[in-house]
C-alpha cells in the first residue's frame, strides 16, 4: 500500500469518527435541553403555572414546524391532531401526583 493510499484510509477513518462524534454531541445536547426544560418545570410554583409550563414545553417546535423527536415520541407531550379527554391533561403531565 502506498503512502497516499494509507493517508486516504486514515483520512476516511477520521472523517467517520468526526461524524460519529458530531451525531453523539447533537443527541447529548438534545437530552441536556430536555433535562433543563424538565428542571424548569419542577420549579414552577403553583399547579396552574406548572400546567401551562408543561403545555409550553409540549407544544414547542423546531425548525420546519415539527416537534423534536424526544418530545414527540418518548415523553408524550406533543401529539398533534389528538384532543385530550377531560382530566387527561392532568394525568398525562403528572400534575396530580407532583403536588
Amino acid at each position: 500500500m502506498s503512502e497516499q493510499e494509507t493517508l486516504a484510509v486514515y483520512s476516511n477513518a477520521l472523517q467517520e469518527l468526526a461524524g460519529t462524534f458530531y451525531a453523539a454531541a447533537q443527541a447529548a445536547s438534545q437530552r441536556i435541553i430536555s433535562n433543563l426544560r424538565i428542571d424548569a418545570l419542577r420549579h414552577e410554583a403553583s399547579l396552574t403555572e406548572r400546567f401551562w409550563a408543561y403545555l409550553r414545553v409540549g407544544l414547542g417546535t423546531t425548525k420546519g414546524g415539527r416537534a423534536p423527536a424526544h418530545e414527540a415520541d418518548s415523553s408524550g407531550l406533543y401529539r398533534p391532531g389528538r384532543r385530550l379527554g377531560r382530566g387527561e391533561h392532568w394525568r398525562r403531565y403528572g400534575l396530580l401526583h407532583s403536588l
